[in-house]
């Protein structure tokens, strides 16, 4: 079930740090909107945005292919996303269209590409395509409703870290670890996978259950072997988080790309999350401007309170500012 506004942990952390430093507090539509006032001080949180990033940085932040643009020419590594624009947008860039370059970018990416929503957020509007008809049938249908999607190649990953970042520090790291199933030696692959299947997991299992053959589904796995369901790696789409201590190798060595990949865009706060390859080459995935603890937070009270230590932490650099 999606979270209503009012439910969303950013708006617990804001109502709390108001109410501890007596501040006044005005709630905008439906909670979208907080404005935070004192002794002519007034500051405003915008969605999952707290207002210490600058306008500059959440537009190239929430756009994939100029994240990518920005990275490159900065010399940190990331997953290449190529932009196409809706055909009416080519009249401010000169070109007369987009079918061959992404023909081209297909077969660049060996014709195993994911197409998704250049502006698009929580893996929504995320395709993994493999054919040329599919290709076109994906990219019109995402044309319908937005002004531009980007290409990149499919790349098999085995791991994928967020990492939050606070004006240059590391405050939270975690795996983002796909859902599995684990088999018993009798159950086939669908009688286990239908077992796990949640709401969240809808989209993502039915990708999962349409790429694989009769045969696969109705083997029954190994007594302890593990078969992992989907391909993404979103937390809304059923991943799971677990958090990663300051000492762990993958947040020294992925956590030094996450940084770059912050100062680059100016990122004060945010998340990076870093993708490692099978072939164990680490890339950024994406940058996020707005920072989502929801998830991260369900495991308990204790997650819970350090998300909200999170946001109050970014909050008083805010306002304090």
């Amino acid at each position: 079930m999606p979270i209503r506004n009012d439910e969303r942990l950013l708006v617990e952390a804001v109502v709390d740090y108001a109410e501890r430093r007596g501040l006044a507090l005005t709630r905008l539509s439906h909670d979208w909107i907080l404005v935070l006032e004192a002794a002519g001080r007034r500051h405003l949180v915008f969605g999952y945005d707290v207002g210490l990033n600058g306008a500059a940085c959440l537009r190239v932040a929430n756009d994939k292919a100029a994240s990518f643009e920005v990275l490159r020419a900065a010399g940190v590594p990331m997953i290449e996303h190529r932009l196409f624009l809706e055909p009416i947008m080519h009249r401010f860039t000169g070109q007369s269209g987009n079918w061959q370059a992404l023909l081209k970018a297909f077969a660049d990416f060996g014709g195993d590409v994911v197409v998704k929503a250049n502006e698009g957020t929580s893996g929504n509007d995320v395709h993994r395509v493999d054919s040329v008809a599919e290709l076109e049938r994906v990219v019109h249908m995402l044309l319908q409703g937005c002004r531009s999607i980007a290409l990149s190649p499919f790349v098999e990953i085995a791991a994928e870290q967020r990492f939050v970042i606070l004006d240059g520090e590391i405050v939270l790291a975690y795996d983002k670890t796909r859902p599995a199933v684990v088999g018993d030696g009798e159950r086939t692959l669908r009688q286990l996978a239908a077992a796990v299947m949640t709401p969240e997991m809808a989209e993502a299992f039915g990708e999962w259950l349409a790429a694989r053959t009769p045969r696969e589904l109705d083997r029954a796995p190994d007594r302890g072997e593990i078969v992992t369901v989907g391909w993404r790696h979103n937390l809304g789409h059923g991943a799971r988080p677990k958090e990663l201590e300051s000492s762990h190798p993958t947040v020294a060595a992925n956590g030094e790309i996450a940084l770059r990949a912050a100062e680059a865009v100016g990122l004060r706060f945010g998340s990076v999350d870093i993708a490692e390859a099978v072939d164990g080459v680490p890339a950024v995935m994406e940058i996020n401007a707005g920072v989502m603890l929801e998830h991260f937070a369900r495991a308990g009270a204790e997650r819970r309170a350090r998300a909200v230590e999170i946001y109050q932490a970014a909050l008083a650099r805010a306002f304090d500012a």
